[in-house]
Formats: C-alpha cells, sequence, structure tokens
C-alpha cells in the first residue's frame, strides 16, 4: 500500500477508500459491512479500479492479505 496523491500512478488495480474506513476494516472485530473488501465494496466506500480480473481471480488472497493488518492479525 501506497498513500497518495501521485503524479502519474502505475498499477494493474487498485482499491480506493477513505482512511476512517481502512481504520475501520483493521480494527480486531470491524463492525458489520467493514469486515470484509466485498461488503466494503457493496456499500460503496470501496472502488476496485483498473483490471479486476486480476482481483477477482486472486479475491481469496487479497482477503486474506488485507486481514492480516487487523490489530490481531498485526501483533501476531
Amino acid at each position: 500500500m501506497t498513500k497518495g496523491p501521485f503524479v502519474m500512478p502505475s498499477s494493474s488495480f487498485a482499491l480506493r477508500t477513505s482512511d476512517e474506513e481502512w481504520d475501520r476494516f483493521c480494527e480486531e472485530r470491524p463492525p458489520p459491512g467493514s469486515n470484509d473488501l466485498m461488503a466494503l465494496i457493496k456499500r460503496r466506500v470501496l472502488k476496485a479500479e483498473g483490471q479486476l480480473q486480476i482481483f477477482m481471480a486472486n479475491l481469496r488472497y487479497f482477503k486474506e492479505a488485507l486481514g492480516k493488518l487487523r490489530r490481531k492479525g498485526a501483533a501476531a
């Protein structure tokens, strides 16, 4: 993860949301609607941009990898 803004960003795809939403997602026990990437997309607070085939083909990996950012996962 890299915090922007960027002059000329280069990536295959990007997941974009506010700092507050990432903070909620990273809580040890996030509230309903903030506990899963697809829940954030459904609530329209997370935008998936770019080549979404890469994201969807590896969805489980991204869910588990980003889940490690949670308070408990980061400490373990």
